[in-house]
């Protein structure tokens, strides 16, 4: 049996992660809480099935109202975890630059500096938006960019 039909789920919307081993399967909040380095996939329900996304295919998370999503290339989804659980769970490839986004490296187009050194980050496709980084988040941001491979 492979990782993916070893979780088990409790709701319809509901997002797991596929881990390296049972143990980390069995306590859903003790594996959260070490998701940084050992998360690839997040499974997703869509209708009736059960998509892994890959973690590295996700360039973004936010939230909207009470719900949270990620987005891929192609494709939104619905999740059931909060933002600070998909923070640790998405790792050091992705950056949280304020409290209704996390971005990846990869979709960063531009940075602007504006007024009081506050930064303005444009993303590309497929949100197309222009983002404030917080200013309690800007120079970890900036450190963040300089080495994104680098574990926070």
């Amino acid at each position: 049996m492979d990782d993916f039909t070893k979780a088990s789920f409790t709701r319809k919307e509901e997002v797991t992660c596929a881990c390296k081993n049972d143990a980390e399967l069995s306590n859903n909040t003790e594996a959260i809480n070490n998701f940084g380095e050992k998360c690839f996939h997040i499974l997703v329900y869509v209708r009736d099935e059960i998509l892994p996304v890959k973690v590295d295919d996700i360039v973004i998370a936010y939230a909207e109202d009470r719900y949270r999503f990620i987005t891929t290339a192609d494709d939104t989804f619905l999740v059931s975890h909060t933002l600070n659980e998909l923070e640790k769970m998405l790792g050091h490839m992705h950056f949280r630059i304020n409290r209704q986004f996390i971005v990846s490296y990869q979709i960063i187009n531009k940075i602007y500096v504006k007024e009081n050194a506050t930064l303005n980050v444009e993303i590309k496709h497929p949100v197309n938006k222009v983002l404030s980084v917080s200013k309690r988040r800007s120079s970890l941001f900036r450190q963040w960019l300089t080495n994104p491979f680098k574990k926070r």
